[in-house]
């Protein structure tokens, strides 16, 4: 067992549950280790506190696996902790397509899991869990019966800890663009090609809060992805749509997506880049009655702060001014970096400057299968809100 020692002036923040250990609040460290190794971690007199994988070179230490001295990190415990997950998804409906394990909210830091049907997705973003990657791919064969694993490991986090991208199968080759299953639509994503994992959860909450609002509306979806927003409030009842996303691939998909439903001549999905074409006289001379503004997270660290909140306040401001009067703005913000205090005083700003009123009328929510951890702000990432515009 390779021990390491706390310093003894430390918050209580690793003894009430924080799952990190930062490099300045370690002390002795009796015995060596490979970066990426197990340790097992001590407060400054002795006492046990957890274990977890170490990383020198990291700001970020250590990363808590276990608070059980006895608890070995091997296929057992990954095995153990994808089925915990997978069993909280379970009581929360649907589990045809999720996500399955959610780093450091399923006890599981720098893991990624993703389920669509039968087909698993996973990340290893950090390189002590990287180094647990075959025990992680055993533990999903097991857990999922499935031999359908996709790697998406070509996340630039991974740089951060030296780590290469890649991207590939993990066992048997299959199809990686397919229809997403127990859906109302018929809706393709590409686990291999697309963002992310292939598709954007929080859309999901989205789609939900879009609902009430929908029906005989024009729509502008912002940032539209593959269409998921779009189609679904075409599927409500929406009498036009109008994606649009710098992405080609994801325009392309969200055309396919459309015309596989039958609406492609309610939808136009247009690539571009979304903060030139607010400036556009095309979309100058238009007004919509719903809004759906889902951009990507414009503040990666606290020294983008002030410039993801112009980017913010100009795509809110340009939106605003695009709605009818009554329209309703669905706005949202991925970055965890970005308080909800300045997002509501930065819509105030916008309100002003566009001479409208606001009525907060519904607030968005990441989704269910997205757990918090309360002590983590970092997993509790995404806000959105419903606002009318008078």
């Amino acid at each position: 067992m390779k021990r390491v020692f706390l310093r003894k002036k430390i918050t209580s923040r690793i003894a009430d549950g924080h799952p990190w250990v930062f490099a300045n609040e370690i002390g002795d460290e009796p015995d060596q280790y490979a970066a990426g190794d197990i340790v097992s971690v001590f407060s400054y007199n002795g006492s046990f506190v957890g274990k977890g994988y170490v990383n020198p070179a990291s700001i970020i230490k250590i990363r808590f696996l276990s608070r059980n001295e006895e608890e070995e990190i091997d296929f057992t415990y990954f095995k153990e902790k994808i089925q915990n997950a997978f069993a909280l998804r379970q009581k929360m409906g649907d589990i045809t397509n999720c996500r399955v394990v959610y780093s450091e909210s399923d006890y599981l830091p720098g893991l990624i899991i993703d389920k669509f049907g039968d087909v698993l997705v996973f990340q290893t973003l950090t390189l002590g869990m990287e180094l647990c990657k075959s025990s992680v791919i055993s533990a999903i064969q097991a857990v999922f019966n499935t031999d359908k694993i996709f790697e998406r490991n070509d996340n630039s986090v991974r740089k951060i800890e030296n780590l290469p991208i890649l991207k590939g199968f993990s066992a048997q080759a299959f199809p990686t663009l397919f229809f997403l299953e127990n859906t109302s639509l018929q809706f393709t994503i590409d686990i291999e090609n697309s963002p992310k994992t292939g598709f954007y959860w929080e859309q999901k909450s989205i789609e939900q809060a879009i609902r009430p609002f929908i029906k005989n509306a024009s729509v502008l979806d912002l940032f539209c992805a593959s269409g998921w927003c779009s189609l679904h409030a075409l599927l409500y009842g929406a009498k036009k749509v109008i994606g649009i996303d710098q992405d080609t691939h994801a325009i392309t998909l969200a055309k396919s997506n459309a015309e596989l439903n039958n609406f492609s001549d309610k939808s136009e999905f247009i690539k571009g880049n979304v903060f030139d074409l607010l400036k556009s006289n095309t979309l100058k001379q238009t007004k919509f009655d719903v809004i759906i503004l889902d951009p990507p997270s414009l503040a990666k660290s606290k020294a983008k702060i002030p410039q993801a909140l112009l980017g913010y306040r100009e795509l809110n401001l340009r939106a605003m001014k695009l709605l009818n009067t009554g329209g309703i703005l669905i706005s949202t913000c991925s970055s965890f970096l970005i308080s909800e205090e300045m997002m509501i005083a930065l819509f105030q700003d916008c309100a002003k400057d566009c001479g409208k009123k606001l009525r907060l009328i519904g607030k968005i929510n990441q989704p269910a299968d997205h757990p918090i951890l309360w002590n983590l702000p970092s997993c509790n990432y995404f806000k959105g809100y419903v606002i009318e515009i008078a």
